[in-house]
């Protein structure tokens, strides 16, 4: 059984990112230069130049993309979770899957199609796809209950014995005109 997360994670945005770095490469450089201040290694610190000035640059970069990873991890997994229990008969695989519980059936279903998209069935989920929209379905009690799109997941009333499974619903086209060609031209 595999363990997925599904989610929209949180970005952090480049002014955010700007601030982290900042702060990163400020306490760095309170730390290191005290050292070299107060003769506690003069000799190793005198000597970097250039290559320590840009060494400090690229871990202060690099302390920053980890310290805002770590940032959107707590505050995607601050979230209500819930897991649910899907069966792909794509894969042959089960798989429990945890997903904020606001987060709308729809949207749920979509992001595990484009997970199940890059793994071993890949091609047969494309196929599969072309022409259809993936739609939530459970087994309860030996009944098979579409989901409603619209809907989150805490909504539901989803419980831990449910069995989820995904189908496709062919998608109807829109005819409906787009523009409109006026006869009167002037």
């Amino acid at each position: 059984m595999k363990r997925i997360t599904i989610g929209n994670y949180e970005t952090t945005e480049l002014k955010t990112f700007g601030y982290v770095y900042l702060s990163s490469f400020g306490a760095l450089w309170l730390f290191i230069e005290p050292l070299g201040a107060f003769s506690i290694a003069p000799k190793y610190l005198s000597n970097l130049g250039l290559i320590g000035y840009l060494g400090l640059f690229v871990v202060a970069f690099i302390l920053s993309i980890f310290l805002c990873r770590i940032w959107e991890n707590l505050i995607f997994f601050k979230q209500d979770l819930i897991t649910l229990k899907i069966e792909s008969s794509l894969e042959g695989v089960n798989y429990l899957v945890k997903a904020p519980a606001n987060m709308l059936i729809f949207d749920f279903s979509h992001l595990f199609i484009d997970r199940l998209e890059k793994g071993k069935a890949s091609k047969k989920v494309k196929l599969l796809r072309r022409g259809n929209s993936p739609v939530l379905n459970m087994k309860r009690d030996g009944e098979k209950i579409e989901l409603d799109d619209n809907i989150t997941l805490k909504e539901a009333n989803l419980l831990e014995s449910d069995v989820f499974f995904i189908t496709g619903r062919p998608i109807k086209p829109d005819n409906t005109p787009r523009f409109q060609v006026s006869s009167d031209f002037k």
